[in-house]
C-alpha cells in the first residue's frame, strides 16, 4: 500500500560518504509510505499520534520526513 514519488535527477548528485553517483537525467523512486513508517522519524508509526502534527513537532521533524 502507499503512493511513491517519481524524480528525475536535474544535475549528476552524488550521496555524500558513498561511492554512489545519480547521473542527471536518472529518474528515482521516493517510497512515501515507507518514509511516513520509519520509526526513526515516527516513532510507533501505526499509532493515530494528531500531536505529531503539532506546532511543536513539526518545528522539531527533520526536514524531508513529512512529504
Amino acid at each position: 500500500p502507499g503512493a511513491n514519488l517519481i524524480r528525475q535527477v536535474g544535475h549528476d548528485y552524488r550521496v555524500p560518504g558513498t561511492d554512489v553517483t545519480f547521473p542527471k537525467g536518472m529518474n528515482v523512486m521516493i517510497p512515501v509510505y515507507a518514509i511516513h513508517h520509519d520509526p526513526d522519524h515516527y516513532p510507533d508509526p501505526e499509532r493515530y499520534d494528531p500531536d505529531r502534527f503539532s506546532p511543536e513537532a513539526t518545528e522539531a521533524r527533520k526536514p524531508y520526513t513529512f512529504l
